[in-house]
């Protein structure tokens, strides 16, 4: 017989939360992660169910050592895993009466979010050399709070890892989350890996279960921190998130060349630390057409204390590989640049306009990445000053053409295929054409001069690529 656990229970709010697959920061006394995945009939609802991600303390995170009664006992996490690189283990060396057992927190960050009338799986990997083992659940009462549910299955005594499964019986009404573990309530050692708990309630197609959340989204703040300050986030193709710091706007570790990025994994609830060559704050970033990162730009330097100097830009650009989780040097950009824009264009390859060079005054060039080359092609644009600029897509024409209020645009000659200089001044979308001699012309000079800045390029391109 197990006597429930009596944990007051203050300041709760009604919550069904899903946990998001995409996840983001949210800053509290520390940076905390959001994580998981929807709640979904196949979706494991267990926070840190490898137990990978240790607290303060040095026990998992979402975990809590729990039990009652007359005994001598110890816990602790043990390298003797499943999967992974952490178990936790229960050990008894004397035995009067009550037990012992390793339970999720019951909080709303940690404790698995469920349905009235569902039902769930429940499993676990094991090894113990005890017969007195059984899986045990407590629920959460929406009026009268935390309280013991039921033991749901004795375990046998075994010396290998062996996987325990259990369905509860449909969860009580008013209940809004369960938690649940493993005790052992007799002398021996009991140790435990891989918890799984998935809703078995069919709803007509594998659809979410987590009520208004399944189409408006929730957040949660899961009680373990970042390793990194996020200062950049893109979601890989993996499910993994990569979180960008470089320097994580910290001068102290800038000075120190202590550059971070960490890669976060929801399903597991753990994050990989990667090594990070550069300063990537405040860098630019897009996804490539295969799944790859290009990271271009960052911070050469922090603001002078005398005022001599602002932040200056870097000209480095790396490739950020999530097969590897590494990253890979590329050629570097014409300029310096500090949080410039960049946008992948309809052919894979990258332009990127803005942000401040490596002098701290606003840079003006534009620079393009050949997908095909895998570099930064050389500087040589057309005759163009931009001023504040603005791209948009061209969707006749197939690229990105740039706006500007007050646009300076000058000619640019070309050679054609014989070598001879001739004016380029075709424009492929009718939009964006100049007047013609005698002619009215467009009302919105913005979009002709767009129409001059996207030609031009064209024409660049053509002679430093051999088009036709």
């Amino acid at each position: 017989m197990k006597v429930p656990k009596t944990f007051p229970w203050t300041a709760w709010r009604q919550l069904r939360s899903v946990r998001a697959a995409v996840s983001a920061l949210v800053i509290a006394a520390a940076v905390s992660f959001l994580g998981g995945a929807s709640a979904t009939a196949a979706t494991n609802l267990v926070v840190n169910p490898g137990l990978e991600t240790l607290g303060s303390n040095g026990f998992p995170t979402c975990w809590e050592q729990s039990g009652w009664g007359t005994n001598n006992f110890s816990f602790g996490v043990t390298n003797q895993a499943h999967s992974g690189s952490n178990a936790m283990k229960v050990s008894i060396t004397s035995y009067t009466n009550g037990d012992r057992k390793a339970m999720m927190l019951e909080n709303p960050q940690c404790a698995p979010p469920v349905t009235p009338t569902h039902q769930y799986n429940l499993c676990v990997w094991y090894m113990s050399n005890s017969p007195n083992v059984s899986i045990t659940a407590f629920r959460h009462d929406t009026t009268a709070g935390w309280q013991y549910w039921m033991d749901l299955k004795t375990l046998a005594v075994s010396g290998n890892y062996q996987q325990a499964c259990v369905l509860t019986p449909q969860v009580p009404a008013n209940t809004d989350q369960i938690t649940w573990g493993v005790s052992i309530y007799g002398v021996g050692a009991l140790i435990t890996d891989d918890y799984s708990m998935t809703d078995n309630t069919s709803t007509g197609g594998g659809g979410c279960t987590a009520g208004a959340a399944c189409t408006q989204g929730s957040w949660q703040v899961l009680p373990f921190p970042s390793p990194v300050r996020g200062i950049h986030a893109v979601l890989l193709y993996s499910g993994k998130v990569l979180l960008v710091a470089g320097s994580g706007n910290d001068p102290n570790a800038f000075a120190a060349g202590s550059f971070t990025s960490a890669v976060y994994d929801p399903a597991a609830g753990t994050f990989q630390v990667i090594p990070t060559p550069n300063d990537f704050f405040c860098s630019g970033h897009v996804q490539l057409s295969d799944g790859r990162v290009l990271v271009l730009g960052g911070n050469l330097a922090y603001p002078a204390a005398n005022g001599s100097h602002g932040y200056e830009g870097l000209n480095t650009s790396y490739i950020f590989n999530p097969a590897t989780n590494s990253y890979q040097k590329v050629n570097n950009l014409n300029d310096g640049h500090w949080y410039p824009s960049a946008t992948e264009l309809g052919n894979g390859d990258v332009i990127s306009f803005g942000g401040l060079k490596a002098d701290s005054s606003g840079s003006v060039t534009a620079e393009y990445f050949s997908n095909a080359q895998q570099q930064w092609l050389p500087l040589s644009p057309p005759d163009v000053e931009l001023l504040g600029p603005v791209p948009r897509d061209d969707p006749v024409a197939g690229r990105t053409a740039v706006l500007h209020r007050q646009p300076r645009v000058r000619q640019r000659t070309a050679r054609d295929r014989r070598g001879h200089l001739q004016l380029r001044h075709q424009h492929h979308h009718p939009d964006l054409r100049p007047a013609e001699q005698g002619q009215p012309g467009p009302v919105d000079e913005r979009a002709a001069a767009a129409g001059a800045v996207a030609e031009g390029a064209h024409a660049w391109r053509r002679e430093h690529r051999h088009e036709p």
